[in-house]
């Protein structure tokens, strides 16, 4: 694993992520995300084009960001360990990771609490698309585990 001194959402980050293969894609290239199909991201590779989000989705990418620094605190408090954000690749392959302990045996990926994801959770299933970023994780940070978790 290689780590990569990047502020998510900056823009070293977003060339960064045009020439790797993110973990947060990988739904997309398995065939199984809700919001993007294998073709699109296909073309975005290709063109090197950046996806347009509206300003309603870049809110919600924003309270996702903000819960998910609070969720990171609450693990921390919970787990007696200290998680930081890290960028990281493996060849072509990349994660951004949520958390990731120093020892890099546990990763921490948050999402934006919704009623279908909270029911998941709450039945210890982890959707499809979401799964698929999750082993990216793993495969890419080399960790034992990934802690999934899901708040507002």
């Amino acid at each position: 694993m290689v780590t990569h001194n990047l502020l998510q959402s900056s823009p070293e980050w977003h060339e960064f992520r045009r020439e790797h293969f993110g973990a947060s894609e990988a739904a997309a290239m398995l065939g199984v995300s809700p919001y993007m199909s294998r073709t699109e991201l296909l073309q975005l590779k290709a063109t090197g084009k950046a996806q347009d989000h509206s300003d309603y989705t870049k809110k919600i990418f924003q309270n996702g960001h903000e819960a998910e620094a609070v969720a990171r605190l609450l693990l921390e408090e919970d787990m007696q360990e200290d998680f930081y954000p890290v960028t990281c690749s493996k060849d072509k392959l990349s994660a951004s990771v949520d958390g990731l302990i120093m020892d890099g045996s546990v990763a921490f990926e948050h999402k934006l609490l919704n009623n279908g994801l909270f029911e998941s959770v709450l039945s210890q299933q982890v959707p499809d698309h979401y799964m698929a970023q999750c082993q990216q994780i793993l495969m890419v940070t080399g960790a034992e585990k990934v802690i999934f978790m899901c708040s507002d």
